[in-house]
C-alpha cells in the first residue's frame, strides 16, 4: 500500500506521464500498477489525477501520516452524502 500511496501523491501533484509514475514508485509494469490503482483507489490513474485535483474531503491515514481525498481513496459511504 506504500508504494499505491507515493503513486496517489505524484498523481495528484504533477504532470508526469503515468507510466513514469508508476517507475517511480516500483511498479515495473504500467498495467499492474493500472489494476492496482482499479481495485485499491476504485479508478484508473488518468481519472484518480482529475478527480484529485478537485476533491475537498480528506481522509487520513494514521498510521502511514499521509491522507488521501476520500474521492481519491474510494471510500464515500452514505453517511458522506448531503441529506
Amino acid at each position: 500500500m506504500r508504494r499505491l500511496r507515493h503513486a496517489a501523491e505524484l498523481l495528484a501533484g504533477s504532470e508526469r506521464p503515468v507510466k513514469e509514475i508508476a517507475e517511480l514508485s516500483g511498479f515495473p509494469d504500467p498495467n499492474y500498477f493500472a489494476k492496482l490503482s482499479r481495485r485499491y483507489l476504485r479508478t484508473n490513474p488518468t481519472d484518480f489525477r482529475r478527480i484529485g485535483a478537485t476533491a475537498s474531503f480528506v481522509v487520513s491515514d494514521a498510521a502511514s501520516g499521509s491522507s488521501l481525498s476520500k474521492r481519491q481513496a474510494g471510500r464515500f459511504d452514505a453517511s458522506d452524502r448531503a441529506p
